[in-house]
């Protein structure tokens, strides 16, 4: 899977987990990013979350652009392990939930992978 595909998974992830289950527990994150990397179409609730968070979706855009690793592909594990591991910094460590420290803290993790 490609690191767009990957962001865009997270960001429905992350919004669905915040703002519907009303939650920052990881293990419903991990099982709402399960649904939404095995899903085929995110366009519409990837542009609601995007909305819900005030995110510019050119930033994914940016991400891929400038990272070192955009072309790689990971596999299903790496990416559930990689982003669970982003998710409980950005809340535990960074204390928010802005989207754009998730987005980062996604790449950086699998930069280091």
């Amino acid at each position: 899977m490609k690191l767009k595909n990957i962001l865009e998974a997270n960001i429905c992830a992350f919004g669905q987990t915040i703002f519907d289950m009303h939650s920052l527990e990881d293990d419903e994150f991990c099982r709402a990013l399960d649904f939404y990397l095995n899903a085929n179409d995110l366009d519409e609730i990837l542009e609601e979350y995007a909305y819900e968070f005030d995110f510019d979706m050119d930033d994914i855009q940016n991400k891929c652009k400038n990272s070192s690793c955009k072309n790689r592909g990971w596999d299903y594990m790496d990416i559930m392990n990689c982003c669970r591991s982003a998710f409980l910094k950005t809340i535990t460590e960074d204390r928010t939930i802005d989207v754009e420290a998730f987005i980062d803290n996604i790449v950086n993790e699998l930069k280091n992978k």
